[in-house]
């Protein structure tokens, strides 16, 4: 009994017609098709189980007829799944070196990060660097629309009465604006500053956010521990970062013996890698035993807590909506901002990031602390690096 690749095989050969296209599906993982493929016979047209005679036999008849008519299926990653040469035809994931994984891992990255690996080349068109990195062609072009005089100037004002007031949610901070600064404003255009500054109220409330959906909350460690020696405990934050031409977000991390502050780093997203990059800096200086944070989703993350867990640091994570678990790093941002940022009204990113270069160098190395028997940070951390 006749197969269907041999009729169409003498189909072919005998009438001279050109076959426009010969649509394969491969079962099966590297190597040998084996068995599996000619499962699938009656269900996607051709089924090729390894390399039998009359499978080569029709592939070089269709191939010297017309080569060009035939259009070969490619994977994601740009490999051919069948040949002309008689040769073993492969999966669409070589099993050898676990490159597969590798790339299905590069794949999981958040698009942020691998949006940045494409950038204008004269070797690969920005079609090609988009499909690679798994992106879309738009994203790369898209430039995000600077928010209004208005609302900077809001903005600017929520966050002066945040820094004095925690507990202002959207009510309080809305009717705040309205009566006592004569803004005609609403609690959605509130809601909405502060959801993009990552404020709200420390006082727990029915419609507080939560965390990533998958990411995994540890307990709070502090509760009862005494803070004695320097590296005992760790704890980073964001802080919203107004300028005179938009805003920025900072992320530091503080030991709480002495104060120091051992990285930071600023971002215009709320994305999590500048997080990790002020992490991965502060750990160039020491490991601390318990490192707190909130339950943000910047904190939650696999790669933020992967680089923990690796050094086999205990991680510590506040009570929902509480700032005071993290009252450290509080009162550094009330510092910073009314010492530095308020005072400077800094012009754009680039004098931010110098301005507050000089002034954490200052904070650490020049700064008495009557907390600290008036010594310096760097004095009791026994380190007075420069911080940039």
């Amino acid at each position: 009994m006749e197969t269907a690749p041999q009729k169409r095989y003498e189909r072919a050969h005998t009438n001279g017609k050109k076959t426009k296209s010969i649509h394969r599906q491969v079962q099966g993982q590297g190597g040998d098709g084996g068995g599996q493929g000619g499962k699938d016979l009656g269900r996607v047209g051709i089924g090729i189980s390894g390399t039998s005679e009359s499978d080569i036999r029709l592939e070089e008849a269709v191939a010297s007829e017309r080569a060009g008519d035939i259009f070969w299926e490619q994977g994601w990653q740009g490999q051919e799944r069948g040949g002309v040469d008689g040769s073993t035809l492969r999966g669409d994931r070589p099993a050898e070196n676990g490159c597969g994984m590798a790339q299905k891992k590069a794949m999981s990255l958040p698009v942020a990060t691998r949006r940045t690996w494409v950038e204008p080349s004269l070797d690969y068109s920005m079609r090609r660097q988009c499909g690679l990195a798994g992106v879309p062609r738009s994203g790369c072009y898209y430039e995000a629309a600077k928010e209004t005089e208005q609302n900077r100037m809001l903005m600017r004002l929520i966050d002066e009465q945040y820094i004095k007031h925690p507990e202002f949610g959207v009510p309080r901070m809305t009717r705040w604006l309205r009566e006592d600064e004569g803004h005609e404003v609403n609690h959605k255009r509130i809601a909405g500053l502060m959801q993009k500054m990552g404020l709200q109220a420390i006082t727990p409330g029915p419609h507080t956010s939560k965390p990533t959906q998958g990411h995994r909350i540890y307990p709070y460690l502090l509760g009862k521990v005494k803070i004695e020696r320097v590296n005992q405990v760790w704890s980073t934050d964001i802080t919203y970062i107004p300028m005179r031409h938009g805003f920025m977000y900072l992320a530091a991390v503080i030991d709480w013996r002495s104060r120091y502050v051992l990285s930071w780093e600023l971002s215009n997203t709320m994305e999590n890698l500048f997080c990790v990059d002020a992490l991965e800096g502060a750990l160039r200086l020491g490991q601390p035993e318990i490192f707190n944070t909130d339950q943000g989703a910047q904190f939650t993350s696999e790669a933020f807590t992967g680089v923990l867990l690796a050094k086999e640091i205990a991680i510590s994570m506040d009570g929902r909506g509480r700032a005071l678990d993290n009252v450290f790093i509080e009162r550094l941002w009330w510092t910073v901002k009314y010492e530095n940022v308020y005072p400077k009204d800094y012009a754009d990113g680039h004098a931010l990031h110098r301005g507050l270069g000089r002034y954490f160098d200052y904070y650490n190395n020049e700064r008495k602390h009557s907390e600290l028997d008036n010594a310096t940070p760097g004095e009791v951390f026994g380190c007075g690096a420069d911080m940039r």
